[in-house]
């Protein structure tokens, strides 16, 4: 796909494909063992956080895509910049890592905690990922990001700014990213 974009989502494409890196860096020469190991029963192994940002991935980029359908149809153009409200700023901001707030997920976005889930496999499926967030932000070229709203997948009544939206997508992606780094560094890392 040739790279039309500019400046903000630019900026978030270059997020996005710095997070699929660091995600093959952090996997590179890992074992099954190594990527399904959980440090306790309560966290998470670097297989389920890349899980659930496969599984967040899809769900978000169906809302994107009929938030931006729908903003073509109705004529909601803009090249920026864009403006985003206080609770956007904050969302953007709550997400990066390093983690200082937990959050409790939604079950739908997590993979089952007994399943063994193969590396190549799920980094499959992140690469997937990346390519439909890329169409994602070839879609929303021209629309007016802080004026078209996503309505969450999590709760139907809130709605994001677009912009936002992609934001802190890409730092959800950083955030469990930085997770799954931190179960490799944890005590008992399974060494091959």
């Amino acid at each position: 796909m040739e790279n039309l974009l500019t400046g903000e989502l630019a900026d978030y494409s270059e997020q996005f494909r710095a997070n699929r890196a660091n995600a093959e860096q952090l996997c590179l020469g890992m074992k099954q063992r190594q990527f399904n190991w959980r440090p306790t029963a309560r966290d998470w192994s670097v297989a389920e956080c890349l899980v659930h940002l496969n599984i967040s991935a899809h769900t978000y980029t169906k809302a994107i895509r009929a938030a931006t359908a729908g903003a073509r149809e109705r004529s909601v153009p803009s090249t920026g910049p864009f403006r985003y409200g206080p609770f956007s700023r904050w969302l953007m901001r709550s997400m990066e890592p390093p983690v200082r707030k937990r959050y409790k997920t939604p079950r739908r976005f997590t993979g089952s905690p007994t399943q063994v889930f193969d590396v190549e496999q799920v980094l499959e499926e992140f690469r997937v990922a990346g390519r439909e967030w890329e169409q994602c932000l070839h879609e929303a070229i021209g629309l007016d990001l802080a004026r078209v709203k996503v309505r969450s997948p999590v709760v139907s009544l809130i709605r994001f700014q677009l912009g936002a939206v992609f934001a802190g997508l890409a730092a959800h992606e950083r955030r469990h990213l930085w997770q799954a780094t931190e179960v490799t560094k944890a005590q008992g890392f399974p060494s091959g």
